[in-house]
């Protein structure tokens, strides 16, 4: 495992090698892999790097978990039905008091609402939340007063979002979502002749790409909109899957740009 105190490349900064490793659990019970598990699966990279005892636990249907062991991570099993699956519940006391971690970080709202049978049984819970549509009036309060210790938000969309169900502003912390820049650097000059060569692009032709889920809160509308009085060079491809993928086909029809536009589904790997 590596040294704790190792300095970190990507950031620039040291770790505190006198401190003590954490032992962390991310907990994610989703089956679909988006954009969160890969955050989820980010993270819990980066905490071993650092030399922490980062696992998950998670479907061991789901994709996320499927992921991580592949690459070597430690996972738990839990399925969860929904949101007031008492079994769950309990199943997800029964791994955090046989492991006894530090940090119990909660990803997605299923997770937050499992949060309460986590009490006392870590030194703290996180929540995170990435979505920007208001939870729950009654229940937040609650999940993210008294059943958590922090709240993180990635966006401040998100955190008005949040304090808009009564959660105090002064409760959440904004943090951004990270992006490996390592993975995700600037293509080299025959990987991008590879690519553009693979999708047919000639060269006078500007390619414009996004990778994401086809949802409203997305807004590939306004990318379309902007695409619609842009030179013919000008090509959009959209990687994704999801409920608006019909009705964006035919925006792109209605606005004259299906010849440019391309729907490419999901793809693996994204990068």
């Amino acid at each position: 495992m590596p040294d704790p105190g190792a300095y970190n490349d990507r950031e620039g900064l040291a770790v505190d090698s006198t401190a003590t490793p954490l032992r962390v659990a991310g907990v994610d019970p989703e089956r679909e892999f988006a954009g969160g598990q890969s955050q989820v699966l980010g993270l819990t990279r980066e905490l071993l790097r650092m030399g922490h005892r980062a696992e998950l636990i998670c479907d061991p249907a789901g994709k996320l978990f499927e992921r991580a062991v592949a690459e070597g991570i430690r996972c738990h099993s839990l399925r969860l039905r929904n949101s007031v699956d008492l079994a769950g519940g309990m199943r997800l006391r029964s791994i955090l008091a046989r492991e006894g971690y530090d940090v119990v970080h909660f990803h997605t709202a299923r997770a937050h609402a499992m949060a309460p049978f986590a009490r006392g049984l870590a030194r703290a819970l996180i929540a995170t939340r990435r979505m920007d549509y208001r939870p729950n009036r009654l229940f937040a309060p609650f999940l993210y007063l008294r059943a958590v210790d922090g709240v993180a938000a990635i966006s401040d969309a998100v955190a008005t979002a949040l304090t808009s169900a009564g959660v105090p502003r002064q409760r959440i912390t904004v943090i951004p979502s990270g992006v490996d820049s390592e993975y995700f650097r600037p293509p080299s000059n025959p990987e991008r002749i590879t690519a553009r060569r693979a999708l047919g692009l000639a060269a006078e032709t500007i390619a414009v790409g996004t990778v994401g889920a086809l949802e409203e809160r997305k807004g590939h509308r306004h990318l379309l909109e902007a695409l619609a009085p842009a030179m013919d060079a000008v090509v959009c491809f959209i990687a994704g899957e999801g409920s608006l993928r019909s009705e964006l086909e035919r925006r792109a029809e209605l606005l004259g740009i299906s010849t440019r536009t391309r729907f490419l589904g999901r793809i693996q790997p994204a990068r």
